[in-house]
């Protein structure tokens, strides 16, 4: 049996750390065992991934690891080891390994290409082969994160996947800027730059993030309330949004979402198609217009001879691999 006296040690750029504990050796052979306990704090959370188990994480979570907590201070956590080194990191419950501190003021790059947390205050876990950030805190862009649990269920496989579910709320503008900041842009952002957006939205959003060049898994929802959206180089004004609209890998849904538009009441509706050419993302609205204004804004030479309202539907249509190019149809029965 080797023993371990209590230690205590500073870097004052990463951690302060305490530690006692003791290896034994089992004389007729056989896995070494050991018992380890450790607290630390006062360190600069960007250096955290140093002082864990890299030789039993994949490459590709190391990597992430070493980019995805950018900043941050480590108030304090503990380290628990025990159990025959053979079995690191005990799946079969014969020990137990498992580190938790806690981060004030994080910033946390958890995917590229996707807006960052920031301002976190969040526990981080590593238990067996799992790492949890669940965060009580924290902004994204100018939205509050109500809610926010950031996984990798398995530091060990190949690849390991990231899992992030949350909760946001704000303005409805960081919506917009989700999709044009985010790998969203890819299929709506080139049709999303134009737009200026008011009022405020609630967000849920889950992603799965293969940690490798594999292609992410995205749901999510926004709720948006008394919401508007303008449309500028159409000159199109969409007011009082109230509604919620589904998103994922694959594209949009939404089902009757009231707005205003041209101080008349419409419904708008969003689906997505996808055939040999790709997707296909159509916009649906139906409402009633006064006649005149219709007819200035599609047939002006007809705007002195048309009174009345009468109702409408319409269709935008974004076909794939067009960027800046769109079909609208707009009828009257």
């Amino acid at each position: 049996e080797v023993g371990l006296a209590r230690k205590s040690a500073a870097n004052m750029e990463v951690l302060k750390i305490r530690w006692a504990g003791y290896l034994y050796k089992p004389q007729g052979g056989g896995s070494p065992y050991l018992d380890l306990s450790a607290s630390f704090g006062d360190g600069n959370g960007e250096h955290v991934s140093r002082y864990l188990p890299a030789k039993i994480m994949h490459a590709g979570t190391v990597e992430w690891l070493d980019k995805a907590i950018v900043n941050g201070r480590v108030s304090g956590g503990s380290v628990r080891i025990y159990g025959p080194l053979a079995d690191f990191p005990y799946d079969d419950g014969k020990g137990l390994f498992e580190i938790r501190f806690d981060v004030t003021d994080g910033i946390l790059e958890y995917a590229a290409g996707w807006p960052r947390l920031e301002e976190i205050e969040t526990e981080i876990l590593f238990h067996g082969r799992r790492f949890e950030a669940r965060a009580t805190a924290a902004k994204s862009l100018d939205s509050e994160i109500t809610q926010a649990l950031v996984t990798i269920p398995d530091m060990t496989a190949h690849p390991a996947v990231l899992t992030v579910d949350g909760k946001a709320q704000g303005p409805t503008r960081d919506a917009v800027r989700y999709v044009t900041e985010s790998t969203l842009s890819h299929s709506l952002g080139a049709y999303l730059s134009d737009v200026s957006a008011g009022g405020s939205s609630r967000l849920q959003l889950s992603l799965k993030l293969p940690l490798a060049k594999r292609p992410p898994r995205i749901k999510g929802t926004l709720q948006i309330s008394d919401g508007s959206l303008l449309f500028n180089a159409a000159k199109i004004d969409l007011t009082r949004i109230n509604g919620s609209l589904d998103f994922s890998e694959r594209g949009l849904a939404a089902n009757q979402i009231q707005a205003v538009l041209f101080g008349q009441a419409v419904s708008v509706s969003a689906r997505t198609t996808t055939d040999q050419d790709g997707a296909t993302t159509v916009f649906s609205a139906q409402g009633k217009m006064g006649a005149t204004a219709m007819a200035k804004r599609f047939v002006l030479p007809l705007a002195p001879y048309v009174a009345g309202i009468a109702a409408w539907h319409g269709e935008l249509r974004i076909p794939p691999h067009k960027a800046g190019w769109v079909e609208l149809d707009v009828a009257s029965p």
